[in-house]
């Protein structure tokens, strides 16, 4: 029988940390993201099938990827998906993997990895949009950094009900269990060396927390295990700090959450409603924002981002859909998966050029490889839409710590 990794096994398998450990290990060991195979897009009667394959050295790995807009009014998820990995040898199936838990995970992973050498310590934290991805961009960075504050917004300034970051009570991560993460390095001249710093104070006011570890309840020692993709063994990649999170729904800070839950983002995420001053004012002193949202224009004025602000938008791979406007893709260093896909699939980006803004684009690859170097004085734009080869990675680590 094939073996099969549900949702629960995935989250328990491998934390978000370790997931940026496993992208970080397979791109400075030289994978070369261009070289991947497309996404095939079919358009059906009710959404779209994506197709998204990939190899290693060691695996093959097809995601098969179902987008049905109108899911979320019938109560379900609008993506749905399964991973099915092989030998690279014999073809034969190794196991097959809840795709969607395994997007849900390794998106973030990305994202993270993409910027980890210019994140500065204590981060204030803006989020567009409470789903999965979301919520598991702010999990994964409260993996790798203490987070100063979280702001959720939303277009009702309230979180759903429904968690969003399904983490198993078995994963030994509810609360006690051990969570990876990966050391974060400065890359620009204004920052120095990325620390675990937790705020402290006891209060929440004027919408920003002053209370509690987000994302992080102690700061302990140990290594961090990436696996090196195409090889099947876990390494160590130095000593870092390990940090134990809660699996569970969180207390709400500034707008109280109607229906008693935190949609599974950490303790202390404040939310508000989009298009408020309050979210104006998080802008302002926001030093990571996440877009992961299934906006078609911009959501908010770039012009109040800081010089050291990191944006991060993963909320579409369409052409004629963004989440950031144009001046900021002017403004801004950009780092992307890979070129041509950008250019073939990320609206935010090619909008953008077509109206006239700088067209360069930094491979991520080039970025974490240290072969670019990202200069301080402008903020910094990564935009991902997904590709086969980061399922595939996740997949070969999640694979190299299943029961055989």
């Amino acid at each position: 029988m094939i073996p099969y990794l549900s949702a629960a096994d995935v989250f328990a398998l491998l934390s978000p940390g370790e997931a940026v450990s496993a992208v970080l290990a397979a791109l400075r060991d030289g994978l070369d993201p261009a070289a991947g195979f497309p996404r095939a897009n079919v358009p059906l009667t009710h959404g779209n099938l994506l197709l998204m394959p990939a190899e290693s050295a060691t695996h093959a790995g097809v995601k098969l990827a179902t987008v049905a807009p109108d899911n979320p009014s019938r109560g379900l998820p609008r993506i749905a998906a399964l991973y099915v990995i092989f030998d690279a040898e014999t073809l034969h199936p190794k196991a097959l993997i809840d795709g969607t838990a395994l997007t849900t995970l390794r998106t973030p992973a990305v994202s993270v990895a993409a910027v980890s050498a210019l994140l500065p310590a204590a981060p204030h934290v803006v989020v567009f949009g409470a789903g999965p991805q979301a919520v598991g961009h702010v999990r994964t960075l409260a993996d790798v950094t203490a987070l100063a504050s979280v702001t959720v917004v939303t277009r009702t300034g309230t979180l759903p009900p429904v968690p969003a970051w399904p983490v198993p009570a078995e994963s030994g991560r509810a609360g006690s269990g051990r969570a990876g993460s990966v050391p974060v390095e400065s890359g620009r001249a204004e920052s120095g060396r990325a620390e675990s710093v937790p705020v402290e104070s006891g209060r929440v006011e004027s919408g920003r927390v002053e209370s509690g570890r987000v994302g992080s309840d102690r700061v302990g020692s140990g290594r961090a295990e990436s696996v090196r993709a195409g090889s099947g063994r876990v390494e160590s990649v130095g000593a870092v700090p390990v940090r134990e999170t809660s699996a569970g729904p969180a207390p709400v800070g500034g707008t109280p959450d109607p229906a008693g839950t935190a949609g599974a983002f950490p303790a202390s995420v404040i939310v508000h409603r989009v298009g408020t001053p309050e979210v104006d004012a998080a802008l302002q002193v926001a030093d990571v924002v996440v877009c992961a949202t299934t906006a078609r224009t911009p959501l908010f004025d770039s012009a109040l981002l800081r010089e050291t602000a990191i944006v991060i938008a993963v909320g579409s791979h369409e052409p004629d859909a963004r989440e950031v406007d144009t001046a900021l893709v002017a403004r801004a260093t950009v780092i992307v998966e890979d070129r041509a896909t950008a250019l073939r699939e990320c609206g935010d980006i090619i909008m953008a050029l077509a109206d006239g803004a700088p067209g360069r684009l930094l491979p991520m690859s080039d970025v974490i490889r240290g072969v670019v170097p990202v200069s301080g004085g402008r903020p910094v734009l990564f935009k991902g839409s997904g590709m086969a080869w980061q399922d595939l990675v996740v997949a070969e680590a999640l694979l190299a710590r299943a029961p055989t």
